[in-house]
């Protein structure tokens, strides 16, 4: 790739991963979507899709937890069952 895909890329997480965190949902839903417009095939777009809504859940999740307002024990819950189901 060229820097100036790259940084188009990095452009485009931005753009959706800030829409996505106000609409409440994951920026994948629009990132990929626009990554296979943009002539990207769609088994390269998926997982930068998936990269971007880890970082921004990490990225939320942090602040959540700095601000106190996660429950713990059902997070813990709830993260079995998902990490189960994705594996």
């Amino acid at each position: 790739m060229d820097i100036a895909r790259d940084l188009m890329i990095v452009a485009l997480a931005l753009a959706t991963s800030t829409l996505g965190a106000i609409g409440g949902l994951g920026g994948a839903i629009i990132l990929v979507p626009l990554l296979t417009l943009g002539g990207m095939s769609i088994s390269s777009a998926a997982p930068l899709g998936l990269v971007s809504v880890i970082a921004g859940s990490v990225a939320a999740g942090r602040r959540q937890v700095g601000d106190g307002t996660v429950n713990h024990r059902f997070a813990v819950v709830t993260e079995l069952g998902a990490t189960s189901g994705a594996v």
